[in-house]
């Protein structure tokens, strides 16, 4: 829930250009300014002075708002918040829904070497030669991977292997950048769904 803070004003937030947001979040006519905070946090402004804010998991990359639909009789729209593989929904300034981007698909490459590291059917230097490899030859490699190929030691390269093999690999994606995509008129107050862009070069298009 989005709390009441100690006085605050809007010199002391950071934040890049994405995550400001002016919106009559309140359907009253009085426009606010959101702020996605580099310090985790989503920040309600009334014109300088900071009103409440709620906290976050990592830092916001993103804000949009959009309406879902019609059944609000004061038209208030759900404010979305980007802040790694997620996407907060806030309604009425309060927290809604949560959803999370699906992890990047790994090559199939990469797959295999770990899959066979798991079944005991590749000592760990030959992986470390194949994964290697891999990334030479252009292949995109998890952050597991690239930490592997980190260890400069035989024995932090087993360490490292018998710390993390039992559970395949997997790699979720950054939202970089967030629009709303207007469906059914062309105005302020229309329904609106999500167009997220992610730093692996994905384009998602959430519809409500």
């Amino acid at each position: 829930m989005i709390r009441r803070p100690p006085r605050s004003t809007l010199s002391s937030s950071s934040a890049a250009s994405d995550v400001y947001k002016r919106q009559d979040v309140n359907g009253d006519g009085d426009y606010k300014l959101l702020v996605g905070d580099a310090s985790r946090k989503l920040k309600v402004f009334s014109g300088v002075s900071l009103g409440a804010e709620s906290p976050l998991m990592t830092v916001p990359t993103a804000v949009c708002s959009f309406f879902m639909d019609y059944r609000d009789e004061v038209r208030r729209p759900n404010v979305a918040v980007g802040s790694g593989p997620f996407i907060f929904i806030y309604k009425n300034l309060r927290p809604f829904y949560k959803f999370t981007l699906p992890p990047i698909q790994l090559s199939e490459v990469e797959m295999g070497i770990w899959g066979k590291v798991k079944d005991g059917g590749m000592e760990v230097e030959d992986a470390y030669v194949q994964l290697e490899a891999a990334k030479d030859e252009g292949t995109r490699l998890s952050t597991r991977s690239i930490d592997f190929l980190s260890c400069d030691t035989a024995q932090s390269k087993i360490g490292f292997v018998e710390r993390n093999k039992s559970v395949a690999p997997s790699q979720q994606t950054v939202i970089t950048a967030m629009a709303v995509l207007l469906k059914d008129k062309d105005e302020s107050g229309g329904l609106g769904c999500l167009v997220v862009g992610t730093e692996d070069q994905q384009l998602f298009i959430l519809d409500s």
